[in-house]
């Protein structure tokens, strides 16, 4: 909601109201934006990469085996 009145003819209160409004609003689209930003963020993760190889690896003979 915009306020028609210049700001001279407004009282201090309404002013102080006005720019309070103004600065909270900014706050939240900040905020949501942030939040957007995070979504786009967890959608670009891949699960499908593959897999590191082991560093263990398999003991010779026991390749595929269970134990």
């Amino acid at each position: 909601m915009v306020n028609p009145l210049h700001p001279d003819l407004m009282s201090d209160d309404e002013r102080l109201r006005d720019v309070a409004r103004i600065l909270a609003a900014g706050i939240l689209r900040g905020a949501a934006r942030k939040r957007e930003q995070a979504h786009h963020k967890k959608e670009n993760v891949f699960l499908d990469k593959r897999a590191v190889k082991s560093v263990h690896g398999c003991a010779k003979g026991h390749q595929g085996e269970s134990p």
